[in-house]
């Protein structure tokens, strides 16, 4: 897949995706964004706020990093660069779709 090309996701893959909270938190706040370029403190901070249960932003940022991030960049809907700690959305145009559908908390 080249850099700029459309993930291509079957209903399954975008179930998956969409099946946690602070994924669909992320592709939320990504979609929202004039850039297409988050950092990780600024997307750790967001969650934090957002969620509903009582976690520290350390719980967040673990999360994030070692369960949700790699999941999303497993397939293609975003780019992780761990040196800038930048997260870049890809168009993720199908999961935007069912995105407006659910809630995303």
């Amino acid at each position: 897949m080249t850099q700029h090309e459309r993930p291509s996701l079957s209903l399954n893959q975008v179930c998956q995706i969409l099946s946690s909270s602070y994924r669909r938190q992320v592709l939320s706040y990504l979609q929202t964004k004039d850039a297409d370029v988050a950092n990780l403190d600024e997307l750790v901070t967001h969650i934090h706020t957002k969620n509903g249960t009582p976690t520290t932003t350390e719980q967040v940022r673990i999360s994030l990093l070692h369960t949700h991030l790699p999941k999303l960049a497993d397939y293609g809907v975003i780019e992780y660069d761990r040196r800038n700690k930048d997260i870049r959305y890809r168009d993720g145009t199908k999961l935007e779709d069912f995105l407006e559908a659910i809630p995303t908390t």
